[in-house]
This record gives structure tokens, sequence and C-alpha cells, in this order.
């Protein structure tokens, strides 16, 4: 029976050696490579940078009613940890990210961010960033 309803009609004369494959279009490979590269993102225009803290103690997230979507991008040739950083300075929410993965946080404006390769106890491999005062933020990390 099922072998029957596999050979529908509207298959009739339908060869697929005869097909053209397919082949993605040549504006979207170039934009995925340049997308692997770290020099475009899928963040919408104008969002800002995420800014930079040093590392130290007393870092903790500001309160915030102003949404923030964060885009990142991992490219730094390392699995990384990230957490975010509560208002007591405690890291919370954690998750981890391959080389060449990408995520959206809906966060806010003020939020710290810890980002560490998995595998380094170093803190030289620790970086820490704040949420700007923007609807959206960017970050592709190209090394840690």
């Amino acid at each position: 029976m099922f072998r029957e309803s596999f050979q529908e009609k509207h298959l009739k004369g339908f060869d697929p050696e005869k097909e053209n494959p397919f082949v993605w279009p040549a504006r979207l490979t170039d934009w995925h490579n340049k997308f692997q590269q770290g020099k475009v993102s899928p963040c919408p225009e104008g969002a800002e940078a995420v800014i930079p803290v040093k590392q130290g103690k007393g870092i903790k997230s500001e309160y915030s009613r102003r949404r923030c979507e964060f885009f990142f991008h991992n490219l730094s040739g390392h699995t990384i940890q990230m957490h975010w950083i509560d208002f007591n300075g405690k890291m919370s929410q954690p998750r981890t990210l391959r080389h060449k993965d990408h995520t959206r946080i809906q966060s806010f404006t003020g939020h710290c961010w810890r980002i560490k390769s998995l595998n380094e106890s170093s803190t030289s491999k620790t970086k820490f960033y704040q949420l700007p005062d923007a609807k959206h933020a960017k970050l592709s990390l190209l090394k840690l």
C-alpha cells in the first residue's frame, strides 16, 4: 500500500536525474562567509557594541527596566561558558557555546556578562562585558 501511494500521479514523468542540483544564491553564501569571520551579524542595524569591563571584584549588573537584546557570536576557537552576573555579583544562568555557535539573549541595559573558556582555569581567559543603554547589543568574540 505504501509503495503504491508513493508513486502519485503528480510525479508521473518526473526524473530527478534531469533536475538541476540546488545551489545557494551567491549573496547568501557571501553573507554566511562574512558571518563566520565576524564581519556581519544577524542583529538589527544600529546595534551597539557591548562595553568591556575590567576584571575585579565588585562586578554586578545594574537594575534596569529597559530591555536590551544581546546578539553573541563565539569565534574564539574555544568552547566558552557565559554567565549573567546578577545584582549581588553572583554568576547565574550558565550557558555553553562551542566555537562558531551564536545566541540571542533577552536581557536588560546595564546587565553584566562573564565569558570564560570552558577548558581553562586561568583568569586571563575570562572577560566581562556590560550591555549598553541600547535596544540591541552585539559581540563577536574573536579571541579570549
